[in-house]
C-alpha cells in the first residue's frame, strides 16, 4: 500500500534501469550491428539529459559515460575516450564510487578494443579497487579475473593503480569482450 501511495521511489528505480538499458543497448549495437539497439541507447541518453538538467550532481556522470559508449559504438574513439575520462571524474567528484567503478570497467574495456593495454590495465585495476572499496567483492573478483584473462604474469598491487608496468599481453580473450561484463 505504501509504495502504490508513493512513486516517487520507484521513478529513481525506473531512471537507473534506463540508464542500464542504455549502456546495454549500445554494447549489444557495437555487437551486432542492429541499428535498433542505438536507438534505444539513444532514447536513454536523452531521457538522462533531461534529469540531468534537474539534478547535474546524480545524472552528469551517467550522461557522461552514455555519450562515452555513444561515441565508442559510433566509432569517434577520440570523443569516446574524453567522455570516458570525464564520467569518470564526475561519478568520483559526485561520490557514486560504484559508478566510478562502472565507469573504469567500461574504459578498461574501449582500452582493450583499441589495444591500449596500459590504459586498458590502469582502469581495469581502478575499477577493481573501487568495487572493493564499495563493498562489491563479487564484482572486484570477476574484474580481477578479467584482468588475469587479458594480462600474464600481472598481480594487481596492493598500494596503487599508477604502480605497475605491462610485462606481457594477450589479445583480448571473447570473454573479455562479452557485453554482460558489465551487468
Amino acid at each position: 500500500e505504501n509504495l502504490l501511495g508513493n512513486k516517487i521511489p520507484l521513478l529513481s528505480l525506473f531512471i537507473v534501469g534506463v540508464f542500464y538499458e542504455g549502456l546495454a543497448s549500445f554494447c549489444l549495437a557495437r555487437r551486432t550491428g542492429d541499428e535498433t539497439w542505438v536507438s534505444r541507447g539513444d532514447a536513454a541518453l536523452r531521457f538522462l539529459r533531461q534529469w540531468s538538467r534537474l539534478s547535474e550532481w546524480n545524472f552528469e556522470n551517467k550522461v557522461l559515460l552514455l555519450e562515452a559508449e555513444k561515441s565508442f559504438t559510433q566509432g569517434d574513439l577520440d570523443e569516446a575516450q574524453k567522455f570516458y575520462k570525464t564520467a569518470t571524474m564526475s561519478a568520483q567528484r559526485h561520490k557514486f564510487l560504484h559508478e566510478e567503478a562502472i565507469s573504469h570497467e567500461l574504459a578498461g574495456l574501449f582500452f582493450l578494443d583499441q589495444k591500449q593495454y596500459d590504459e586498458s590495465l590502469r582502469s581495469f585495476i581502478n575499477s577493481f579497487k573501487c568495487f572493493k572499496q564499495w563493498g562489491a567483492t563479487a564484482v572486484a573478483k570477476r574484474v580481477e579475473a578479467l584482468i588475469q584473462d587479458n594480462f600474464e604474469g600481472l598481480c594487481i598491487p596492493e598500494d596503487s593503480a599508477e604502480s605497475f608496468s605491462v610485462v606481457a599481453t594477450k589479445g583480448p580473450s571473447k570473454r573479455a569482450l562479452d557485453c554482460g561484463l558489465f551487468v
